[in-house]
């Protein structure tokens, strides 16, 4: 409910002034606040604490809400889903079924055994799927191809940066990229400076000699077809481990909630978790192309060429 960059604003403040923040909340799925509490946990300079009034055996307890308390809010209409995010502080989304646009793709791929170790393999090359900003983040996605398969990873995402940083980032991971899709408006806006992005992505290229090949998406005929193809692509893809971070962003890509209808729309909310959604569509429509697909049920193959060489795959972010 909070805007996540507030704390960039107010973080050098404090700096200046020796002051203290608390943060007080509950997890509304693995978003920012779930992100901070993670980063609190490792990090000695910080003080963290974890208190839930659900479940007697677990970490936190404290009793404050009665087991009768919990009944009755049950009783009144309140989902299971709710009470375990704001009483128990899980970080599952509530009622996720209906707004988290990937919650059965998600699951899929933890089921199947999709999410694993899964390294960089130097003899295959990397493409590269992207959703560009300036202010919102952008957001680059690492993935190889076998076949109908795309095996995702690593990521990276920021903001307020110019094409040609992520252009060294791209340099600095040592993958061996053959392929850059980028979105379709990326000619139609000037997003960067005076060019526009498309004119300067292959400038910056140009510029470091690199002959990665660029791609634009095509503009999906609506925000459900965007969804839908993201959707179908799920069964054709594996995650390397390092990739939990953008798993969670994935898992908080949700509908919009349509209060006067009651009903969640096939329209995403326009927020951070929003552009590794449109990042992993990006990635969609470019594999949807390949040939010869057939559905994830053997990952062997993957197992046999990325396990054994135990590549790791590099992943780095603004946090």
């Amino acid at each position: 409910l909070c805007d996540p960059d507030a704390w960039t604003y107010l973080s050098p403040i404090l700096a200046q002034s020796q002051g203290t923040a608390i943060f007080i909340s509950t997890y509304r799925g693995q978003n920012h606040f779930y992100r901070l509490a993670e980063m609190a946990k490792q990090d000695p300079n910080w003080f963290y604490s974890f208190k839930q009034s659900q479940h007697p055996d677990k970490e936190g307890y404290t009793g404050i809400i009665s087991p009768e308390d919990i009944q009755d809010m049950l009783d009144s209409g309140v989902t299971q889903s709710k009470i375990d995010q704001e009483i128990g502080c899980s970080a599952t989304p509530a009622d996720d079924n209906r707004a988290v646009i990937l919650s059965d793709q998600l699951k899929f791929c933890r089921e199947s055994g999709a999410i694993g170790d899964f390294g960089y393999v130097p003899s295959i090359p990397v493409y590269v799927a992207s959703d560009l900003g300036v202010r919102d983040y952008t957001v680059l996605i690492y993935y190889q191809k076998r076949g109908a398969y795309s095996n995702i990873i690593g990521y990276y995402y920021n903001n307020n940066k110019g094409l040609d940083h992520y252009v060294e980032e791209m340099i600095q991971t040592g993958y061996r990229i053959k392929e850059i899709s980028v979105p379709w408006d990326i000619s139609h806006r000037q997003k960067f400076d005076a060019k526009d992005g498309l004119s300067l992505l292959k400038g910056e290229l140009r510029k470091n000699s690199l002959s990665i090949q660029i791609k634009v998406a095509k503009k999906a005929s609506s925000q459900f077809a965007k969804i839908e193809l993201t959707r179908s692509r799920f069964k054709f893809m594996t995650f390397d481990n390092s990739c939990d971070g953008l798993i969670s962003f994935l898992n908080n890509w949700r509908k919009t909630y349509d209060r006067k209808r009651q009903i969640y729309l096939d329209v995403p909310i326009h927020d951070d978790a929003s552009h590794f959604g449109d990042g992993m569509f990006n990635l969609s429509q470019a594999t949807t192309t390949d040939n010869n697909q057939t559905e994830l049920t053997d990952l062997d193959w993957m197992r046999g060429t990325a396990i054994k060489k135990r590549y790791k795959s590099k992943t780095r972010c603004r946090y």
